[in-house]
């Protein structure tokens, strides 16, 4: 089979914009199951909308993607992270291990779900009240700063 592929080499294809980049199924939760076609364009559209609002200054990013690459936000992160030159690191669907995940990957971007961000604030908030380092207040004060701070600089929320 190697020896045939050398022999018979064909180049590349560069895709046309309104290609077919991949098919997406939907869940139904709005009728039937069904695919839907998203183009090269289409991704290319969503990856630079979101790397817009990242925000990104000066490094580039570490995404921890929380989202299945079957959701169409999981595969967009792959694209916005290789598109930056950046790193994409999957979450290994331990809940329990999400504090690590952090501490050994070392992300500066997040991509996650309602769900995530709870248990990842029930997490924090019942290490801080075990061992003294921030209250609950100052925690959630804390966060509201780097919000607002965020806010201000960008034209997003």
């Amino acid at each position: 089979m190697m020896d045939l592929g050398k022999t018979h080499r064909i180049e590349p294809v560069p895709p046309e914009l309104t290609d077919t980049a991949v098919i997406m199924y939907t869940s139904g939760s709005t009728g039937e199951p069904k695919g839907c076609i998203i183009t090269h364009e289409s991704f290319i559209c969503a990856a630079a909308g979101i790397i817009l609002m990242l925000n990104v200054k000066d490094e580039a990013p570490r995404i921890l993607n929380f989202m299945p690459l079957a959701h169409m936000f999981g595969c967009s992160t792959i694209v916005i992270a290789t598109s930056m030159g950046g790193e994409i690191g999957f979450w290994q669907g331990n809940t329990n291990k999400l504090i690590n995940e952090f501490n050994d990957f070392k992300p500066n971007l997040l991509t996650m779900v309602p769900r995530l961000l709870n248990k990842l604030y029930d997490t924090v908030m019942s290490e801080t009240s075990r061992k003294d380092h921030l209250s609950k207040s100052d925690f959630i004060k804390v966060a509201i700063q780097s919000k607002l701070a965020e806010i201000r600089e960008s034209n997003f929320s």
